[in-house]
């Protein structure tokens, strides 16, 4: 299995400002249309891979306009959304929530 991730065109959508969450909406390729929110995330330890972390998470679908059903590589497409917004958000906090004073 890769450990690598791919860029999905993605963008947030201000749909309902009444949420706790962002609805991101998936702009190109198979799922494109699609909108959703992620729920719960989770590092989560890597059987026999000492250096890496995997990411457990939730997910809801608020606008399906293909009727795509889940899959495993919609999972993944999520899932490299999910791991581009934290890699995006760690550039732009330059890590500073990770250290203790």
């Amino acid at each position: 299995m890769s450990n690598e991730t791919k860029r999905v065109d993605y963008s947030f959508i201000d749909e309902d400002s009444s949420s706790e969450r962002s609805i991101i909406q998936i702009n190109e390729g198979e799922y494109e249309g699609l909108k959703f929110t992620f729920g719960g995330i989770k590092f989560v330890a890597v059987e026999g891979d000492e250096e890496n972390m995997g990411l457990n998470f939730t997910y809801d679908i608020t606008e399906n306009p293909n009727d795509v059903e889940s899959s495993p590589e919609m999972i993944n497409v999520l899932g490299d959304i999910l791991v581009h917004v934290l890699e995006s958000e760690l550039k732009e906090v330059n890590g500073e929530f990770l250290r203790e004073d």
